[in-house]
């Protein structure tokens, strides 16, 4: 619990700013398993709250604000050395939560509690000029059931990536004393991000030992919510706004899953893995954005009259693409050059919702408009490649 009073702005704010780089490289030696195995697990937070019985009396602005900014990049690469597969793996998570929710009175010109995650996870795996004969770990261990497909699972692949993000951006005003801000309230969450799996086999060459199978599994679950939650305020307009897109100008968050499969279906058991599938790129997104009001809300006058004159305003907004590409790698000299059947996987589970919540009360608007808006884009593509190396 705290007292603060000043005669300008007062600023209550997190901010984490993260970056991660793993870089797989072999050191010259070929494996019959993964020569490269790059991975990252990341977890990120950043939290912003007055709570408790905080008093806050500033002349100018009040803002709580919690941002974050996480960068994740993991790449395997085996195409240097002769033969091993080549595996990289993401796990991360970023969150911001910002929070006022005080039994003290606040008093301040304006009132903005603002959450931002922004959030940027990329894998890369290529693979070596003969392939994989056996990985470490089965890829579908690897991949959480990424290398299951309808006929059955690739036990080998040359060049597996995997990413998963878990994000959420969270912004909630649900204060038990007076507030008075006169010139407006503003409640806002965004989450930003994008994802991506590029599993490469295009360097494994035609009559490799093993295998230039490639898998890409790229997961998110991204979810963004700004909520009022009752309260008393004195203000000329309240604003809830939750957005899940890159840029406020509405550019799409991009989650996205690739794999092109190289020239050769390796020989022995390896083999049997390609009949399978030669390329799995599998994409899901889960985005959940939700602006809300909830509770009993009570809006006055600045001016002190008892005429209901506060404008709301509450704004649900996404946009988010999806894609899946599986591929064979380009055909050289007239060869088909990937092997076997591509399988490509999108999906998109989108609840976009602006909402007075059920038993939500509100009283002294002027004004109300509540609004929500979607945008999604899925493109899958699958092109098979030859059953056998050297087909043309």
């Amino acid at each position: 619990d705290s007292t603060v009073t000043a005669t300008g702005d007062v600023t209550i704010a997190a901010r984490v700013d993260a970056q991660a780089i793993a870089a797989a490289t072999p050191l010259g030696v070929s494996t019959d398993v993964d020569a490269a195995i790059g991975m990252a697990a990341v977890d990120t937070a950043s939290t912003a709250r007055v709570g408790g019985a905080t008093t806050i009396t500033a002349g100018g602005s009040l803002v709580v604000r919690a941002e974050n900014a996480t960068r994740v990049e993991v790449v395997a690469d085996a195409s240097t050395v002769t033969a091993g597969g080549a595996v990289a793996v993401a796990l991360v998570t970023a969150t911001s939560a910002a929070t006022l929710d005080s039994s003290g009175a606040i008093t301040a010109a304006d009132l903005a509690v603002t959450a931002e995650t922004d959030a940027t996870v990329t894998t890369k795996a290529v693979a070596s000029p003969e392939g994989a004969t056996e990985n470490d770990e089965a890829p579908d261990t690897t991949t959480g059931g990424g290398a299951t497909t309808p006929s059955g699972t690739l036990g080998v692949a040359g060049a597996v990536a995997a990413t998963t993000l878990t994000q959420s951006a969270t912004a909630r005003l649900a204060p038990t004393g007076a507030v008075v801000a006169p010139d407006g309230i503003r409640v806002a969450a965004a989450s930003r991000s994008v994802s991506s799996a590029d599993a490469d086999g295009t360097p494994v060459v035609d009559g490799a030992t093993g295998v230039g199978a490639a898998i890409a599994v790229s997961r998110a679950d991204v979810a963004t919510a700004a909520t009022v939650e009752g309260g008393d305020y004195t203000t000329s307009s309240l604003t809830v706004e939750a957005v899940t897109a890159r840029t406020a100008a509405g550019t799409a968050n991009d989650h996205a899953a690739t794999a092109v499969s190289g020239a050769s279906t390796g020989s022995g058991g390896a083999t049997a893995s390609v009949a399978v599938a030669g390329a799995v790129a599998i994409s899901t997104a889960t985005v959940d954005t939700t602006a809300r009001v909830a509770g009993g809300v009570v809006l006055r006058d600045p001016a002190g009259t008892a005429d209901a004159i506060t404008g709301v305003e509450v704004e649900a907004r996404s946009a988010k693409d999806v894609r899946a590409h599986a591929t064979p790698s380009a055909p050289v000299a007239g060869e088909t050059a990937g092997i076997g059947a591509s399988v490509a996987v999108g999906t998109l589970s989108d609840d976009t919702r602006s909402e007075l919540g059920a038993g939500a009360t509100l009283t002294g608007a002027g004004a109300l408009a509540i609004t929500a808006d979607s945008a999604a884009g899925l493109d899958t593509l699958a092109e098979g490649g030859a059953t056998g190396s050297g087909v043309r």
